[in-house]
């Protein structure tokens, strides 16, 4: 599967997109 557009993300500690 793709991998989700927030992970591609720098992870902050929190979801983005969520």
């Amino acid at each position: 599967p793709p991998p989700s557009p927030w992970m591609n993300q720098r992870p902050q500690g929190v979801d983005v997109n969520v």
